[in-house]
């Protein structure tokens, strides 16, 4: 960038020395009221377009159907069997394992089913299916 050029001294040759700026003219106009502003963008929830085997209790209802198909088919008596769980709790875990590993809305639906599948049952008979050692 260029060096700027500076005066030694300022003069002014008309008006015989420091006068003062002419006056600023202002002129009001009206302006639009001021409102308080509301909080930050809060938006209603919708309930989505889930359907009936998307989120939500048809969700549920689709996840015990598939999980009395797997019990039906004999296919949960194979698995492995968490302890304290059971066979519906095992799967539940599982379930939520793979729900939060890219398993989607059925690994979700199929989780909440067989947890409280599992809790019924236990409620009801204090011990879950596939739960060698009841309380």
């Amino acid at each position: 960038m260029a060096k700027r050029k500076t005066t030694a001294l300022q003069r002014s040759y008309f008006g015989g020395g420091g006068s003062a700026p002419p006056a600023r003219i202002v002129i009001a106009t009206p302006r639009a009221a001021t409102t308080r502003r509301k909080g930050g963008g809060k938006r209603r929830r919708s309930s989505g377009g889930g359907g009936f085997g998307g989120s939500g209790i048809g969700g549920i209802v689709v996840g015990a159907g598939a999980l009395g198909l797997l019990e039906k088919s004999g296919m949960l008596k194979s698995l492995p069997k968490i302890p304290v769980l059971g066979t519906k709790g095992t799967v539940a875990v599982a379930a939520w394992f793979w729900a939060k590993h890219g398993g989607g809305q059925l690994a979700r639906n199929l989780m909440l089913a067989a947890a409280a599948l599992s809790a019924y049952q236990f409620g009801k008979e204090g011990s879950i299916d596939g739960d060698d050692d009841p309380m």
